[in-house]
């Protein structure tokens, strides 16, 4: 018996069904590792998190009921062109570097001075090699320190002037995203503060799979790496590191939000590690229009 018209087209709209599908679940959404802001359109992205808090003891900061709600980095881009964006991102640290003393705990002493919290920084991205399965991209971004004034009618520093520079390699295999991404920052630390400068390095990597159109499961892992040059402060290297287990859901083809849960490790430093051993739970959420 011979194939049917109807059967024929029937199976013409069901590999188109898989092919969409296909295409869907590997497209590029706007947590995705490959992900770039267009031409004319924005991006904005923003998140919230709570942040376990210290036990009664001080000893330890993985106490559930003594934590805190706080809003996570604000990032915005603009697409001058398809490869070419400008953004500004605010970055909310949880973690607060005291260049002077080492580490200061979140929410705690000296977070309004040191690196860390609250800092805009205006930059662009550009994209210098792009592909199906390769991207590069050129980062390099300024942020400055601002100041606000506190109940006595002082001014309170709150970031540090800074430049960073780096570069992002991301790629597509199948359902498969990664990114990879190293950042070199140079900050300069207020002369009342500290007669000399900071240089860090930031590193992320990054791994997504499509498991449907409009889910996909992801994790990151952060490892910056503080007082490169190891003059500012401790004469030692300070080393910050998290790991974030989640999920994104595509609420469109323009927007997504992406629940998470992360774990920072004790940092170290010549040797020794600090007690700032935490749990965050959040969510981000992103849209491109």
């Amino acid at each position: 018996m011979g194939i049917t018209k109807g059967e024929t087209m029937k199976k013409i709209a069901l590999t188109s069904l898989i092919a969409l599908f296909a295409a869907s679940a590997a497209s590029a959404g706007v947590f995705d590792p490959t992900y770039r802001v267009k031409e004319g359109d924005i991006f904005g992205g923003f998140g919230i998190n709570y942040t376990t808090g210290f036990n009664k003891t001080g000893s330890s900061m993985t106490d559930w009921t003594a934590g805190d709600w706080d809003v996570d980095d604000v990032n915005l881009a603009y697409g001058i062109t398809d490869k070419f964006a400008l953004t500004l991102d605010v970055t909310r640290g949880s973690l607060a570097f005291n260049p002077v003393s080492g580490i200061v705990s979140h929410g705690f002493a000296y977070m309004d001075v040191m690196a860390g919290t609250t800092n805009p920084e205006l930059g662009i991205n550009w994209r210098a090699l792009g592909g199906e399965s390769f991207n590069l991209d050129v980062i390099a971004k300024y942020g400055f320190a601002w100041t606000r004034e506190n109940m006595s009618g002082n001014h309170t520093r709150i970031g540090m002037n800074n430049v960073t520079a780096g570069v992002k390699l991301s790629g597509t295999v199948d359902k498969f995203q990664w990114g990879a991404t190293a950042l070199l920052n140079y900050m300069w630390i207020p002369g009342w503060l500290m007669n000399d400068n900071l240089v860090n390095l930031y590193m992320q990597a990054e791994a997504q799979y499509a498991i449907t159109a409009k889910w996909a499961a992801r994790a990151e892992l952060n490892y910056d790496i503080y007082n490169l040059t190891k003059e500012a402060g401790p004469d030692y290297l300070i080393f910050d590191r998290s790991v974030a287990l989640g999920a994104v859901y595509a609420i469109s083809d323009t927007a997504a939000v992406q629940p998470y849960v992360s774990y920072h490790f004790g940092t170290k430093s010549d040797g020794s590690s600090f007690f700032d051993r935490f749990w965050q739970i959040g969510a981000k959420f992103g849209v491109q229009f």
